[in-house]
């Protein structure tokens, strides 16, 4: 149970604000939508023009700068990851709207020499957890297809060369609050709801699997 959860586990949550992209996808998403969610790919809500909402005041994409550190987000983040070394970190992203739910690990080939061979092990582990908990939900995902582990200046890397288990969650993304896709209609519920599951699918893994991951 979450009061479980709560109990065994010490969890920090790093909420990765990003006011001023958020004001601007705001602007634009009020201005765009219409009162009646529409489900159309091609809508107007849905081709938001250059900046968009994903750099920061500066135009800087933050989940590339976890190497460089060249932004104060990211320099106060890293210095409370190196104070702490948590045994997990979770990085929740949103990718293409004609995808599902990915996590880590991603594919083997594209994987950092630095990094431990436990890290995938750990990883493929905790797999386990959350292919499970979206089996009972009944919601489509996969592992291992994708995405990489090698560039160090992302979320889901940067941690696996600090002694942490980095993993990455991908989302497809609804772009509004519904959206048709080749794999079927998604929700933001639904979206969001995927997220929710995996990371307590985390949390029930790091528990179990704590004297391992330490």
């Amino acid at each position: 149970s979450v009061r479980e959860l709560l109990r065994d586990t010490v969890i920090m949550i790093d909420p990765s604000l990003n006011p001023d992209g958020y004001g601007r996808f705001s602007t634009w998403a009020n201005h765009a939508a219409g009162r009646v969610p529409v489900a159309d790919p091609s809508h107007r809500e849905r081709t938001e023009f250059w900046p968009g909402g994903r750099g920061n005041h500066y135009f800087f994409d933050l989940n590339r700068d976890w190497l460089l550190l060249q932004q104060p987000e990211t320099v106060n983040r890293g210095r409370l990851l190196q104070k702490y070394r948590p045994l997990v970190m979770t990085d929740h992203h949103e990718m293409g709207s004609d995808r599902t739910l990915f996590f880590q690990p991603g594919v083997s080939s594209r994987w950092h020499p630095l990094i431990p061979d436990a890290n995938r092990k750990l990883s493929e582990r905790l797999g386990v957890y959350h292919a499970s908990a979206l089996d009972r939900a009944k919601r489509l995902y996969y592992s291992g297809e994708s995405f990489d582990d090698f560039y160090p200046g992302k979320g889901s890397t940067w941690p696996d060369l600090q002694g942490t288990v980095g993993i990455l969650f991908e989302q497809a993304s609804t772009s509004g609050l519904v959206r048709d896709t080749e794999q079927g209609r998604i929700t933001l519920p639904m979206a969001v709801h995927n997220q929710v599951i995996a990371t307590l699918s985390t949390l029930e893994g790091t528990r179990e699997l704590a004297p391992e991951l330490r």
